[in-house]
C-alpha cells in the first residue's frame, strides 16, 4: 500500500533490512517517489522481511542501524551536503559499517554534493575514503545500466519509472572499493567496498527507482546483494 515517506512499513517479525527514505518531501519533483517504497521492498525483497523509516527518525536513534542486517539508505536530490546526509547521518552510516553492517547508499547528488574538489576537505574524504569514489561528474549520457560480469543491461528513464533523473552522478572507484555496475558508455555507475570488519559498502548513483520495470528492479537488487555476499 502507497504511504508518505513519514510512516512505517512492516513486513514480519524479524528486523531483516531497513529501507531508509532520506529525501525530503521537497527535494523531488515528482511526488510518487514518495510513495514507491512499500512497492521497492517487496519488488526485491520477496521473503525477507523489511521496516521502512525516514532518516530523522534514524538521526533521532529511534530507529537503530545496528538492529538490521541490511540497510538501503535513499538519498535526496539537494545539492547541499548537509541536506542530502549531515555528519551526525554520516557519522551513524561510518559506524553501522564498521561494526560489520551491510548498507546500499544511492542518490543522484551524492557525488556533486561531496565529491567536487570544492567541497572541502572533509566532505572529500568521506566521498573518497568511506565510500571509496572519486567523482567525474552528472551526466551519464546512457539509458542503461550495465552489469558487465554477465552482459545484463536494464533501461532506466522509461515511461514506467516510478522517478526520472537526467543527471546520474557517474564515478571511478578508488583504492579498496570496485566497480560492479556501469552506465551504457561504460562510465562508473556502482561500485562495492569491503571493509576489515565484515561490513561492506554498496555506493550508487542513482536511486533504482529510475527503472521502470519492477522485475528488472528486483534483478538489479539481486545482483547488488550477490555481490555484497561474494
Amino acid at each position: 500500500e502507497s504511504i508518505t515517506s513519514d510512516k512505517y512499513i512492516v513486513h514480519g517479525l524479524e528486523k531483516d533490512v531497513l529501507l531508509v527514505d532520506a529525501i525530503d518531501n521537497d527535494a523531488s519533483e515528482e511526488k510518487q517517489y514518495h510513495h514507491s517504497f512499500a512497492m521497492l521492498g517487496t519488488g526485491f525483497l520477496g521473503e525477507r522481511n523489511f521496516i521502512v523509516t525516514n532518516h530523522n527518525d534514524v538521526k533521532e536513534r529511534n530507529v537503530n542501524l545496528d538492529d538490521y542486517k541490511l540497510v538501503y539508505w535513499i538519498a535526496g536530490e539537494d545539492n547541499s551536503a548537509d541536506e542530502i546526509m549531515d555528519s551526525a547521518e554520516r557519522e551513524l552510516i561510518e559506524n553501522y559499517v564498521k561494526n560489520g553492517g551491510k548498507i546500499i547508499i544511492s542518490g543522484t547528488e551524492v557525488g556533486w554534493a561531496f565529491g567536487r574538489p570544492e567541497k572541502g576537505e572533509d566532505l572529500n574524504a568521506f566521498y573518497h575514503d568511506f565510500l571509496g569514489a572519486e567523482f567525474n561528474g552528472d551526466n551519464a549520457d546512457s539509458h542503461l545500466i550495465k552489469y558487465p560480469k554477465d552482459g545484463t543491461e536494464f533501461d532506466f528513464n522509461t515511461e514506467n519509472s516510478l522517478y526520472h533523473t537526467g543527471f546520474p552522478d557517474y564515478f571511478s572507484a578508488q583504492k579498496g572499493s570496485e566497480l560492479f555496475l556501469t552506465y551504457g558508455n561504460d562510465r562508473g555507475a556502482g561500485l562495492v567496498k569491503k571493509f576489515d570488519s565484515g561490513g561492506v559498502l554498496v555506493y550508487l548513483g542513482f536511486p533504482v527507482e529510475i527503472l521502470g520495470n519492477p522485475f528488472e528492479i528486483k534483478s538489479l537488487l539481486n545482483v547488488i546483494i550477490s555481490e555484497m555476499n561474494n
